[in-house]
């Protein structure tokens, strides 16, 4: 049975088969879901079993007051019934809500906007509260992205990932992992067009690269392979256009007043023969700063 999404929840069912794709091509994209979300998918789209330390790292406020407090406190000078907010952003500042959503509230349990919360139920409440935060307020827009999901990646798949994989595994495999590490960079990686790893030029630019803030680091591999995070593996496992291809080094003849260039179908970096390590690595600098899109200038001085 095939669901007919409408309006916003089309853009889910497109999200789910960019996701999916990405999964199948083994190719890492700039989109880390919340470990919650990532738990849905992996429970295919059902409640999974929670305990309070999942609504904790969801929502740490809504843990603080609407869990923690109310369970330990009495709970009658509160005027609570059984209905929770639509959308709770920013507490009372409107300004950042959708139009029409400020202020209105979902039932959590039939005709729940009548039932009091008393001492005796309101275990129920912040169990109906925790329930409709984890999945309820998004169980439609998760049955879209499935729509989109399955479409490459099969549900049996995703069902023995789910006996396998944590929730957090499961993002790196979307997203990548979540830090490049310089020297599996270096060790996964060739040099090519003349250059070989003894050459200084080869040489400064590892240099650099170990020197390098993780942000910068990021932005350099982003800027030869169009993903800012290794593939789960490591560099090892890095994907070019014709499957697994190692980050490469490759030696151009051009001006040294030019910027490096980048092949991310090849996952290549196309280095001139800079005369020194500073201006290697001014160039290198400038070049991601541009943009990170294989950007190819030319300084106003040559060195």
């Amino acid at each position: 049975h095939k669901t007919n999404p409408s309006g916003h929840l089309k853009d889910f069912v497109i999200l789910g088969r960019l996701v999916g794709l990405a999964i199948f091509k083994r190719v890492p994209i700039a989109l880390r879901f919340h470990p919650a979300f990532c738990k849905l998918i992996l429970n295919g789209g059902g409640l999974y079993e929670w305990t309070h330390e999942d609504v904790k790292a969801l929502d740490p406020q809504l843990y603080r007051f609407k869990v923690k407090y109310i369970l330990e406190n009495p709970v009658e000078p509160l005027d609570l019934d059984f209905t929770d907010v639509l959308d709770d952003r920013d507490g009372a500042d409107h300004e950042h809500v959708p139009q029409g959503v400020a202020g209105e509230r979902v039932e959590l349990i039939k005709n729940g906007a009548s039932v009091r919360v008393t001492e005796e139920n309101k275990e129920e409440y912040v169990r109906a509260v925790c329930e409709w935060r984890l999945h309820g307020c998004m169980e439609k827009q998760v049955k879209a992205f499935l729509e989109g999901f399955h479409s490459l990646i099969s549900q049996s798949t995703v069902a023995g990932l789910s006996v396998v994989l944590a929730p957090s595994d499961f993002a790196n495999i979307i997203a990548g992992l979540p830090y490049v590490d310089a020297e599996d960079w270096e060790r996964h990686s060739r040099c090519s067009g003349g250059y070989s790893r003894s050459d200084k030029q080869v040489r400064w630019f590892w240099e650099v690269v170990h020197s390098f803030s993780s942000e910068q680091r990021a932005a350099l591999l982003h800027f030869v392979t169009g993903s800012r995070n290794p593939p789960v593996g490591g560099f090892a496992r890095l994907q070019g256009f014709n499957g697994d291809q190692k980050f490469t080094v490759s030696k151009v003849s051009a001006s040294t007043a030019s910027l490096p260039t980048a092949h991310a179908c090849i996952c290549t970096i196309d280095l001139p023969e800079y005369p020194s390590k500073e201006v290697l690595r001014e160039r290198i600098v400038k070049a991601i700063a541009l943009g990170g899109i294989g950007f190819n200038g030319r300084d106003d001085e040559e060195n």
